[in-house]
């Protein structure tokens, strides 16, 4: 059993789960809770009424308001940080000194290279796992899908393009990172431009941008108001189909070319049986922890390390220099 803390009672560390609606588990606490393996022994928030909630949620022990007295106290094997990204870089710092099996820290993994680099350094000295959560890395669909792309089932990759809501740093993030995932080359030319639509982030403004790779792979992102509705989807061209995943991720569509409908001696995408083992199951949470675990337990490098997050990071700091 492995002795598990959180720092941060917010959405991703607690909240989602609060919504009596909410079907699938959302949250950190919610995922600790699930797991056979880990016990969930505190939770800690500047907010003590949040630290509360979660406790009263899923009866934990002993909640804090400050993190270094919960770490002095409970000395866990594994802590999440869910707090705010300008926080990140000194709280990993303080935790490495206690020895932590691992650390789960919250995407984006820093506000600045310099930062994250320095997160990544502390681990690494101390030999703690450092995983960060961008989510989807830990579906066994999106890894299978990544295999796929790799091993040319969907032929050349022409272009990849999305649309996202909230945030180049908060959620289009997610969506780099992906295309990070399913691409073994790094994209070099990135324009972008900062939109007027509206983000729920004063701080974390939309973006709109076109980059590409050595080869000539397109990546694209338009963003739209999330206030209006939700949505976050990324297609992947290729030259033998097309993958669609739509309603956050949590869905999944899959394209072959056949003959068009209407002009027969063209091709046309047409909708296939996804050619996958996996299924979505919206589990991102949950895998996340159990895939952190299998990490711990074979000594293998995470799904998503430090340096897959600053390799997004950077990409997300050179949209908002291009402007």
């Amino acid at each position: 059993m492995y002795k598990a803390i959180i720092i941060g009672c917010g959405r991703i560390g607690a909240e989602y789960d609060f919504d009596p609606n909410q079907k699938l588990i959302s949250t950190h606490a919610g995922a600790y809770s699930a797991n056979p393996k880990t016990d969930l022994t505190a939770v800690c928030d500047l907010d003590i009424k949040k630290a509360e909630k979660a406790q009263k949620k899923w009866n934990i022990p002993v909640i804090y308001q400050d993190y270094k007295a919960m770490l002095e106290q409970e000395k866990p094997d594994i802590i999440s940080i869910c707090t705010w990204e300008d926080t990140h870089a000194e709280i990993v710092k303080h935790c490495a000194k206690y020895s932590p099996k691992a650390i789960l820290c919250e995407k984006p993994i820093a506000p600045s290279v310099e930062e994250a680099q320095e997160i990544i350094q502390t681990c690494q000295d101390q030999n703690i796992t450092l995983q960060v959560n961008y989510m989807r890395r830990f579906s066994p669909l999106y890894q299978e899908i990544a295999s796929f792309i790799k091993e040319g089932r969907l032929g050349q990759i022409q272009k990849i393009s999305g649309h996202y809501g909230n945030g180049l740093m908060t959620n289009a993030s997610h969506l780099i990172d992906l295309a990070h995932l399913f691409l073994s080359e790094t994209f070099t030319t990135i324009q972008a431009q900062k939109s007027q639509i509206p983000s729920a982030y004063v701080n974390d403004p939309n973006y709109a941008f076109l980059a590409k790779t050595p080869s000539g792979t397109h990546f694209s992102l338009l963003p739209q108001d999330s206030s209006k509705y939700l949505s976050l989807e990324l297609k992947i061209w290729g030259t033998l189909g097309a993958i669609r995943l739509t309603k956050n991720g949590y869905d999944l569509e899959f394209f072959v070319p056949k003959p068009h409908s209407i002009f027969p001696a063209q091709q046309e995408l047409t909708p296939a049986t996804p050619p996958f083992k996996n299924k979505p199951d919206g589990r991102f949470l949950e895998n996340s922890i159990e895939s952190l675990l299998t990490t711990i337990e074979t000594n293998t490098k995470p799904l998503c390390t430090g340096e897959d997050a600053l390799k997004t990071l950077e990409f997300v700091l050179q949209c908002k220099k291009n402007l």
